[in-house]
């Protein structure tokens, strides 16, 4: 009678186990690469950098404003005043609006002609200076407000994209969107509530090694490190780990219960503050105003994420923001709910770019001239003979 090995039953469930473990292990890193090439922004890849393009970033950059630096904010994209070109009244000079904010202020992805901004001066029949800048935060719409003393118009309109909330608790833009190296940006904190500002890091190029490798002991006021609960994660071994990190992330988790990325930081007892410190952030924005004697007012623009949940719930997604604005009696014109009544049954994407992923169309900026017009001409702020006025004009 021959023997037969048998195989204990251990060592079975063992190898069994280990290639389950790889299979999970390999399914991971194949997702970490889908992810890498659809949503970048979620995982952290140090940038490397030339000592070339270190020394273009200190030539170029702005030690108040921070990114996208002097030579954006000087190219063809803005007129000899800062504003972006208004085709309607291109000579700059007794503007009857100024606008701030950020990319949607500005009105990418359409031509100056099509831009809200000069659609509104063509309602108003007057120039409306456009002072907004692509990715700025309300902290540096706030500081590029305070460097024009210059700007007498009337009427000024703070623009505030949703996403704003999440680029007031960040001092490196690259953390939040893995766009650009050096987008070192200002930012403010709340103390003992009041606003104190934070100046963009000074890195210097023998330090930039270290910075990359762990941006924590640099970034003293940086919500979003890698590896934190709202920062990115970086790809490396076990990827299986990096995945439920991600699966964890409370960007992520907010998406997955069908809330937009930023609602979670605007609860009462997060720890960024971020809905305490942007309500006082435009408060301050208000009260500037009011000292230069402008009429002043924040235009609220949807994202794609904020207008399905306002069509789905009937709230904002940024209610807490709302709520402190009115309660500081801060004007506020939220474009969502006029928008959709526009839309009708259509979605945002009819008036979106880039297949829904980019800003409006020339349709949708339109949308919002007329939006903004029919605002102004509520308020009273439109005489009888067609031109604006301020609070020092009626």
């Amino acid at each position: 009678m021959s023997y037969k090995p048998v195989t204990p039953r251990p060592v079975l469930i063992t190898l069994f186990l280990l290639i389950i473990m790889l299979m999970v292990e390999v399914a991971s890193w194949i997702g970490i690469k889908i992810i890498d090439l659809r949503a970048p922004f979620l995982l952290y890849q140090a940038p490397e950098i030339s000592k070339e393009r270190f020394d273009g970033y200190i030539e170029n950059r702005d030690p108040v404003l921070g990114w996208p630096g002097r030579k954006a904010l000087e190219s063809a994209a803005f007129d000899q005043s800062g504003s972006r070109p208004v085709p309607a009244f291109p000579q700059p000079g007794s503007e009857c609006v100024s606008l701030y904010g950020d990319s949607f202020t500005y009105a990418d992805d359409v031509d100056d002609e099509h831009a809200w901004g000069n659609l509104l001066a063509r309602k108003l029949d007057c120039r409306v200076a456009n002072w907004g800048v692509g990715g700025y935060g309300t902290d540096q719409a706030l500081l590029r407000f305070f460097g024009h003393s210059e700007d007498r118009a009337p009427i000024t309109l703070l623009g505030f994209f949703p996403e704003n909330i999440l680029r007031n608790i960040n001092q490196y833009r690259y953390l939040l969107a893995r766009d650009e190296a050096f987008s070192f940006k200002p930012r403010f904190i709340l103390e003992a509530g009041r606003l104190r500002q934070v100046p963009p890091p000074d890195i210097a190029f023998s330090e930039w090694g270290r910075f990359v490798e762990a941006p924590g002991r640099f970034l003293s006021h940086e919500n979003f490190l890698p590896d934190s609960r709202m920062g990115p994660i970086p790809p490396r071994f076990p990827y299986t780990s990096a995945i439920v990190k991600l699966l964890a992330n409370e960007r992520i988790l907010g998406r997955l219960r069908g809330r937009p990325s930023w609602m979670q930081a605007l609860s009462s007892d997060h720890p960024s503050q971020a809905g305490p410190l942007t309500i006082a952030i435009i408060e301050t924005f208000a009260a500037q105003c009011l000292e230069r004697g402008k009429r002043c007012a924040v235009v609220v623009f949807p994202s794609n994420t904020s207008f399905d949940y306002y069509r789905a719930s009937g709230v904002s997604s940024i209610q807490p923001i709302l709520l402190g604005l009115k309660e500081r009696n801060i004007m506020t014109l939220n474009l969502t709910a006029g928008m959709s009544a526009l839309l009708g049954e259509e979605g945002l994407c009819e008036v979106k770019a880039a297949g829904c992923g980019g800003h409006f169309t020339a349709d949708g900026y339109a949308m919002i001239a007329t939006l903004v017009y029919e605002f102004i001409r509520a308020q009273g702020w439109l005489p009888s003979d067609g031109s604006v006025k301020g609070k020092g004009h009626e």
